[in-house]
């Protein structure tokens, strides 16, 4: 991947359930199971609810900076870094990355 731009704010943002997604976005992850809905699992980022859980894990390729990535083309795509307090993670930095 050489060549790669990655652009983010680092503006952390926080993490929400399932429960708490706006009625009318729910069916699009109607995957879930009763657990996994009490989970904080996704992050609003440009407008829409991304599962960051539903991302692929960057180890050992050009993202490894980054925890989780989700491609948008064969060029682009969405990028996530957790961010970890005493008991887990609190939220995400959302970043995208192009070439």
């Amino acid at each position: 991947m050489s060549g790669l731009t990655i652009k983010t704010n680092n503006h952390m943002r926080d993490l929400v359930c399932y429960e708490d997604l706006p009625e009318r976005i729910k069916p699009d992850f109607d995957y879930l199971n009763q657990e996994e809905t009490l989970t904080p699992r996704f992050v609003k980022y440009r407008g829409l609810y991304i599962d960051c859980y539903d991302m692929m894990r960057t180890d050992g390729s050009a993202l490894s900076n980054w925890d989780g990535y989700c491609g948008d083309s064969y060029f682009s795509g969405t990028l996530v870094k957790f961010i970890y307090d005493d008991y887990g993670y609190e939220a995400v930095i959302v970043g995208t990355y192009y070439s």
